[in-house]
């Protein structure tokens, strides 16, 4: 089914008629089991482990794909970078890029532009969002192309067209596709670029542990520190921090699935702003920090999610039997057995 309006109907129409789960099998390679009802994915929620292979190539061992200790570990270790405290400093790189984005729109308006595709406009700003907050980078994605921001764009668009063709979700098919040649291409791109941040900024922080004075102290600490910057720093219980291998991964995790994500919630968000009123009796009245924990905004970002999320399904792996509701057992067997999980 493809990530369409169409492919979604199929999946609203799989859930009129088995309500709450239904099987698909391609021979003895693969086989999947569509779940629909609350009471069905519970069980999944713990005992089964993520499974996101086209998103592996991209970011490595991140937390979003790890599992049991390993999970436990990065989450302790990442959890610090998105503390409120945090994301408040960013709030000017926010407004910054989102008033770039309302520029553009402005003078596409004047030269006689009437309808706007929301998503690409989005999506570019989410982008540069993330690398000013990840790597205190300025791509100026917005105005003009940028061969990382380019590659990340193109991987995003291969990953989704991945997993709507069934051939390709076997690597040694894929690699030898035109599609994924062009994958292995821009992944070395974003890699590559990633691979130079982590190590040009974790030698910058170990050269200034050694000659810092006082004073430096004190400036390194105003010093608004980016998502790159924060997890170099971080360590464990042992006094070990993550590597430059790990850093890399999540800092791809954080902006080739943070970008898309972020963009869908903020388009769908317009669009709820515009037909439902949520946000009558404001009379455009700036939204303030404060503003985003109390009811009224809280109750429109909520209810955006719920309507629409911009993740509408996950897959995961299973690799012993599962126990549903119903005393309804899902027998492990060989080839590749996958949970789809619709939200």
């Amino acid at each position: 089914m493809q990530s369409t309006e169409e492919g979604l109907q199929q999946v609203d129409d799989l859930v009129q008629t088995y309500k709450h789960s239904c099987c698909w099998f391609l021979g003895p390679f693969y086989h999947l089991v569509r779940l629909f009802h609350p009471d069905y994915v519970k069980p999944l929620s713990n005992d089964s482990a993520p499974n996101y292979k086209s998103f592996f190539s991209v970011s490595g061992h991140s937390l979003l794909i790890s599992n049991g200790e390993v999970w436990s570990r990065k989450r302790r270790l990442l959890t610090p970078a998105f503390h409120f405290d945090i994301l408040k400093n960013y709030i000017a790189v926010f407004n910054s890029s989102s008033k770039i984005m309302h520029d553009k729109w402005c003078r596409l308006v004047a030269e006689g532009k009437t309808n706007l595709e929301m998503f690409d406009h989005v999506s570019l700003m989410t982008l540069d969002s993330l690398l000013k907050c990840a790597f205190s980078y300025d791509s100026n994605c917005q105005e003009s192309s940028s061969e990382y921001v380019s590659a990340i764009v193109e991987l995003n668009d291969l990953a989704t067209r991945r997993q709507e063709n069934i051939l390709h979700h076997w690597d040694w098919i894929y690699w030898k596709t035109q599609q994924g040649k062009r994958f292995k291409q821009a992944l070395n791109t974003v890699h590559r670029f990633t691979r130079d941040v982590v190590q040009k900024r974790r030698t910058f922080l170990s050269q200034q542990r050694e000659t810092e004075t006082q004073s430096d102290v004190a400036l390194t600490a105003r010093r608004r520190k980016d998502f790159v910057d924060i997890i170099l720093l971080t360590k464990d219980e042992d006094g070990k921090g993550l590597t430059d291998e790990e850093i890399q991964a999540e800092a791809n995790t954080f902006m080739f699935a943070g970008h898309d994500t972020t963009a869908s919630a903020i388009c769908w968000t317009l669009y709820n702003l515009e037909v439902m009123d949520l946000m009558e009796g404001r009379d455009g009245q700036e939204i303030e920090w404060e503003d985003l924990s109390t009811f009224p905004s809280h109750h429109v970002h909520q209810r955006g999610l719920r309507l629409h999320s911009p993740v509408p399904g996950v897959t995961r792996k299973y690799t012993q039997d599962m126990v549903l509701p119903g005393n309804r057992t899902v027998q492990q067997v060989r080839g590749e057995t996958l949970f789809k999980i619709y939200k």
